[in-house]
This record gives C-alpha cells, structure tokens and sequence, in this order.
C-alpha cells in the first residue's frame, strides 16, 4: 500500500499517515449511546440519499439523442425520483437529423461544460457527506474514530491529486468527441455517432461518481458493521 500511494503523497503527508497507523486502539466496551446511533443512521441514510440524487443527475444531463439536456428539464428529470412534481415537457426531437446536426451542431464545449457541472455537483454533495460519515465513526469507539481520522488525513493528502487527475477527463472526452465524429460511421449521419458518444459520456460520469464515492463507501460499511455488531 505504502508503495502505491508514495507517488501521491509529499513527505509532510506520509509523517501525517504514519502518526495515524501505529496499530488499533483497544475497543471501549459498552453500547453505543443513543446520540451515536441516531447520528449513524442518518449518516448512512444519507449516504443513500447522495448517491441517488448524483446518479439521476447522471441519467438526466443527457437526452436520448446524445446532446445536453435543456438544463429545466434536466433539473427537473433528476429530482423526479424523490418528488411528484410534473416534469417539464422536453423540446421536441427533430426527425430529420441531418438537417438538426447542420442547423445546430454538437459542440464539444457543451459537453465540456456539462461535465464539469457535474463534476461540481459532486463536490458540493460528496465532501459534506464524507465529513458526516467521519463525525458518525468518531462517535462509535476508538477504532472507529481511528479510521474517521485516517479518512481525514487522506483526503487531505490526495485531494490535489485527485482533482488534477479527474480534471483532465472532459480534454479526453473532447478528443473523443472528435474522433467519432470523424469516423466513417459519422458520414451516415450525426444521430449515431452522438448518441454512442452521450452514452460514453453518462459511462464515464458514472465511473467517476463510484470512484469519488469509495471512501465514503468504505466507511458507510464499516459503520453499518458496527452497528450490526453491537450487543
């Protein structure tokens, strides 16, 4: 492990996560008082809660044709799993796709923006809920609280990297962008072509989100765990 993340980590970093790995601390006996559990329920339901909102986000940023979805609409598509609020009508598809493609054609900074968005979206929602999760494991007993306290330092250690290596995503889905619309299947015609690559776009959205989501994973099992586990 040390090996992997030596090439992400500064020397500062590594003293920090060394003074947080000298071994377990010995577990406090007892049942989790009633403020400990409530506080980790909430955390864990919330972890549910995050994941479906950014996932119908996902789903909604694009429409079937491939382009960026009218953002009302979008707005509207992704909450509809949690309210019953009508959805705005879409605008009407143009049947004839080549014409649509040379009256408005696909721009790659609309993509490049759109993700971007989104990328944004899963900052805002994911950081508070990492520091939710960390404030539930502190409230469980020293092990726990000694993995809250590991997450804390690693996410400060790798946050930098982390955003330099997602960062660079929309530039590659740019050059995708254009090699498939440079590609021989795009002579017959955009609808294709744009639909396959609003569907990579939504993949790689979606690859994304599971990877920001790990930590969080992890110490949402863990909680879960312990709460199963307690007598």
């Amino acid at each position: 492990m040390a090996e992997r993340l030596s090439p992400w980590l500064g020397w500062t970093d590594a003293i920090a996560l060394a003074a947080v790995l000298p071994g377990p601390p010995a577990a406090a006996p007892g049942q989790l008082r009633a403020p400990a559990l409530a506080g980790a329920r909430a955390a864990l339901a919330e972890h549910q809660r995050v994941r479906r909102m950014l996932l119908a986000a996902i789903d909604a940023a694009l429409a079937p044709d491939g382009r960026p979805a009218d953002p009302a609409v979008a707005k509207a598509r992704s909450g509809a799993r949690g309210r019953s609020a009508p959805v705005p009508k879409p605008v009407p598809v143009v049947d004839d796709a080549a014409a649509d493609q040379a009256a408005n054609p696909a721009d790659p900074a609309d993509y490049r923006r759109l993700y971007t968005a989104q990328q944004r979206a899963m900052d805002s929602a994911i950081g508070p809920l990492r520091a939710q999760l960390r404030t539930a494991l502190a409230a469980q007993g020293p092990a726990l609280a000694q993995l809250a306290t590991l997450d804390a330092v690693l996410d400060q250690a790798l946050a930098a990297r982390e955003r330099q290596v997602l960062g660079g995503v929309p530039a590659l889905l740019d050059k995708h962008f254009r090699r498939l619309r440079q590609a021989p299947s795009a002579s017959a015609g955009p609808a294709a072509w744009l639909a396959r690559f609003g569907q990579d776009v939504q993949g790689v959205l979606r690859a994304e989100l599971e990877i920001r989501l790990q930590p969080v994973a992890g110490m949402a099992a863990a909680l879960a765990q312990n709460m199963r586990t307690e007598p």
